[in-house]
């Protein structure tokens, strides 16, 4: 189970399993930011108190849990084989 420690306004330590931090990256992928927005405005929530770009947190969760992977692409234009 989850332990969250409130260390001061701003600053919360958070201890996950790998199956917790798997469902919290699952669920990153799933939002997207109008569903954010809605969210943030229903739970009274304003956008600075938030990580509005999600996705730089998912970034970071999928390091760790190696879900998501990104496939590199190459920077060489391919060559047009008709020539």
């Amino acid at each position: 189970m989850a332990r969250i420690t409130v260390k001061s306004r701003s600053r919360i330590d958070a201890r996950f399993t790998q199956a917790e931090i798997n469902t919290l990256t699952i669920a990153l992928a799933l939002l997207d930011i109008e569903t954010m927005e809605t969210e943030l405005k229903e739970q009274g929530i304003d956008f600075s108190k938030a990580e509005y770009d999600h996705l730089t947190l998912f970034k970071k969760l999928t390091d760790v849990t190696g879900l998501y992977p990104q496939v590199q692409l190459d920077d060489q234009p391919q060559e047009d084989e008709t020539t």
